[in-house]
């Protein structure tokens, strides 16, 4: 190759390519279609989650299968007075009609109520919900209903009670006896006696916090006081304790300035004595009362000379008492204390002379 045509050459070679990536097709190229690119995700972990339990829906009492028996459990709380039923001493069965003939669609617990509509041959009719009907039948018997309330064969109904009319307490009279007593100081301690005399039965021993009522007093210097029960069984003047108006003692009480003076004589014995009709003996007590037994017996023959009389009823004798003296009379026993007692009846009697109008009547109350 000549030496002129070589440059030619190479200058061709360099051009065409040039021109070749200028060169526009108009026929479309098909390329091969390539997979994208796999994109690697990593998953960051979250919290676990429970998996899900699945709960039961019960099928309303129409779609339940004709053999389940439903049975429902009320329970609704005790409200203020309405016409309501409750259950006394447990459950109680709700049934489909009054009789028990009818089959249970409930249970009434204890401690809880249903409203009543009406009561027929025995059974209230409740209203129960979420039974079959929303309703139901209890026996009479085993519920109480709730007051004030009145039912029957077509209804139950509230029956007000009429409005009350304030009562005003009674006005309680201040009796005679409303005086008290105690001892006058905290350090002192009195002793009483079980008659108007030292030389008695000792009685009741006052100190502080010991408060008793004075029923009246002597005419020698005593206080006579009851403490309620103190001489129980005894009655009257024979219940009664003393002390005296020396001792270190304190009254309190508006009565107290009007006390009553106590007579504790008796009348001088007349030529009238008791002795026994019928029998062999009769007892004699100690004070006009059977609650007490005798303190010795009259036997037959025998006569004690009477007093007088008490009136009817005292002591429990239906015709009162005989008082009689003693011979000789008991030591340390004051005026009427020292007397002795013989129940009127049939089996004593009156002799000597007694008067026209009998004996005296004592009086043994204060």
């Amino acid at each position: 190759m000549s030496r002129l045509f070589r440059p030619f050459l190479l200058g061709v070679l360099f051009i065409l390519p040039l021109m070749a990536c200028t060169l526009t097709t108009t026929a479309p190229v098909s390329a091969t279609p390539t997979a994208p690119p796999v994109q690697i995700v990593t998953a960051t972990p979250g919290p676990a989650t429970a998996t899900p339990t699945a709960t039961v829906t019960p099928l309303p009492p129409t779609q339940r299968p004709a053999t389940s028996i439903p049975l429902y459990n009320l329970r609704q709380p005790i409200p203020a007075p309405s016409c309501g039923v409750q259950p006394v001493d447990g459950p109680v069965n709700i049934r489909s009609g009054p009789g028990t003939n009818f089959p249970v669609i409930g249970i009434l617990p204890l401690a809880n109520w249903s409203l009543a509509s009406r009561l027929n041959s025995g059974w209230y009719q409740i209203s129960a919900l979420n039974t079959p009907v929303n309703g139901g039948w209890v026996a009479a018997s085993v519920t109480t209903l709730n007051q004030p309330c009145q039912c029957s064969a077509n209804s139950c109904t509230v029956s007000q009670p009429p409005p009350l009319t304030p009562i005003p307490p009674p006005v309680t009279a201040q009796p005679p006896y409303a005086c008290s007593m105690s001892v006058l100081t905290m350090n002192d301690i009195v002793g009483t006696y079980d008659q108007p005399s030292v030389s008695s039965n000792p009685g009741l021993t006052l100190m502080l916090g010991s408060w008793v009522d004075v029923v009246g007093r002597t005419a020698d210097g005593w206080y006579a006081f009851d403490y309620y029960g103190g001489r129980a069984p005894l009655s009257g003047i024979f219940r009664l304790d003393y002390v005296q108006t020396s001792a270190r003692i304190t009254l309190v009480g508006a009565a107290c300035g009007t006390l009553k003076t106590l007579d504790l004589s008796y009348p001088a014995p007349a030529a009238c004595s008791v002795t026994p009709q019928n029998v062999s003996s009769i007892p004699v007590y100690g004070s006009p009362t059977f609650d007490i037994g005798p303190v010795g017996n009259l036997n037959s023959g025998a006569e004690l000379i009477a007093i007088g009389q008490t009136a009817a009823g005292v002591g429990g004798a239906a015709n009162g008492w005989y008082a009689v003296e003693m011979n000789p009379p008991p030591a340390n026993q004051v005026g009427i204390y020292g007397l002795r007692w013989v129940p009127i009846d049939g089996n004593v009697t009156l002799v000597g002379n007694c008067g026209i109008a009998g004996l005296p009547t004592l009086n043994v109350e204060y």
